[in-house]
């Protein structure tokens, strides 16, 4: 029986604490008719402050990693990247997005699941995504899909030249 442990013990703390090197590089293009937030989180360990969440920074009395996020106009794309860190095996890579262009205290004011908030799950390596408003919610789809359609807005009286 000392023998097992011998061999399952080592096998564990291999399996649990070993945390690996993962390589991310972002293109978000912002296909909405707003300005959008957005960064880079890591969900689950080691914790790393360049890779920490919105609500971590703010436990921590520390501002998000201005490489990890930004904000980015209508029509624009930004590229994030290449970053890397270290992930446990049940980490996971998130980009963040928001609409608007928001500080620290209007991230943290906007809840998972709301509207005007996307999280998408990334892969280790190259991830380029549309962000999208579809009928008022937030959505994301792969692929860098142009800049978006034209904002229409009503004229007003003093616009019209009428003569």
């Amino acid at each position: 029986m000392k023998h097992h442990w011998m061999i399952t013990l080592p096998l564990l703390a291999m399996t649990v604490g070993c945390a690996r090197t993962r390589m991310y590089d972002v293109t978000v293009r912002n296909g909405t008719h707003e300005p959008i937030t957005l960064g880079l989180v890591k969900e689950g360990g080691p914790f790393e402050r360049t890779w920490a969440s919105p609500e971590q920074s703010a436990i921590r009395e520390t501002q998000p990693s201005d490489v990890y996020w930004a904000a980015i106009q209508p029509g624009e794309r930004r590229g994030i990247g290449p970053v890397s860190g270290k992930f446990y095996r049940s980490a996971h890579a998130v980009l963040r997005v928001y609409e608007g262009n928001l500080n620290l205290p209007g991230i943290l004011a906007v809840d998972a699941d709301a509207p005007n908030r996307v999280d998408i799950p990334l892969r280790p390596g190259k991830n380029v995504v549309t962000v999208l408003d579809r009928q008022g919610r937030f959505t994301a789809v792969p692929g860098d899909l142009g800049p978006p359609p034209p904002q229409t807005r009503p004229l007003h009286s003093e616009e019209l030249n009428l003569e």
